[in-house]
């Protein structure tokens, strides 16, 4: 889906632990036919991740396996894979089968299982238009609890990147008049801005990302390049991606209902 692109383009261009902000700054791809970034006129194309997850899951899971991956299969995986099974477990907490608290974990353990996690979970598709598991206002114990067992280093900022992200980029899609994606992009921002409401540890997070879209006059700055602390680094982030005034008012919006 074109949701998944977005989250495509942006776990593999945020690369870096925020444990260490200034040392290795996540570098979000720049490509100017980036389907996710608000300069870009490029149509998308589904079949550029579909299929993509499909193949990883044919190789490390076989599609329609029977059981559930093992945390061994999480340990071993690499971000395509990862992406692979948290589609499983994404449509196994929505049908309600199985029990998945111990892979959850192991997926966020790192910040390459979070971000495959995050893709497939934030992005999944009931094949009759009903609710999935994402959805679920509070989550669903097994993600929740996940989320709070883990080092909030490394789903804290993914988790502000998956609300921040779509949430300009519905900005973007109504200007064009593409109101599908806009919805699909809404989709995606309400689903992160529910896991990001129910977990307090990363709303520092939070309040550094409205610091730095509620600053006027920073961006493209040596000070935004450099900065050690948080906001100073969603700065840079939101002068990579090209958000506008505007785009970066709606962001502040959004994340303060967040933490208000």
């Amino acid at each position: 889906s074109y949701a998944m692109a977005c989250l495509l383009i942006a776990a593999r261009g945020a690369i870096g632990s925020f444990a260490r902000p200034v040392l290795r700054m996540p570098r979000p791809l720049r490509a100017t036919n980036s389907p996710c970034r608000t300069t870009s006129s490029m149509p998308f194309s589904p079949k550029t991740t579909r299929p993509l997850t499909l193949s990883f899951s044919k190789r490390s899971l076989g599609v329609g396996a029977e059981r559930l991956p093992t945390v061994e299969d999480v340990r071993k995986a690499d971000f395509e894979d990862s992406i692979a099974i948290g589609t499983v477990i994404a449509d196994k907490l929505s049908s309600k089968s199985g029990s998945a608290q111990e892979i959850v974990e192991a997926l966020l353990e790192t910040e390459t299982g979070a971000r495959g996690f995050f893709v497939s979970f934030l992005t999944a598709e009931d094949e009759d238009g009903g609710s999935v598991a994402a959805d679920r206002d509070p989550p669903l114990p097994v993600v929740q609890n996940a989320i709070t067992n883990a080092d909030v280093n490394v789903v804290g900022p993914l988790l502000v990147m998956n609300t921040v992200m779509p949430t300009a980029m519905v900005l973007a899609h109504n200007r064009a008049g593409n109101e599908e994606n806009a919805g699909m992009s809404q989709i995606v921002a309400d689903r992160a801005s529910i896991l990001l409401k129910n977990a307090p540890k990363s709303h520092d997070f939070v309040k550094a990302a409205i610091e730095a879209a509620q600053a006027s006059g920073s961006e493209g700055s040596d000070e935004a390049n450099t900065n050690p602390d948080l906001a100073g680094y969603w700065t840079n982030f939101y002068s990579r991606w090209g958000y506008d005034a505007e785009q970066r008012a709606e962001i502040a919006k959004v994340l303060a209902t967040i933490v208000n």
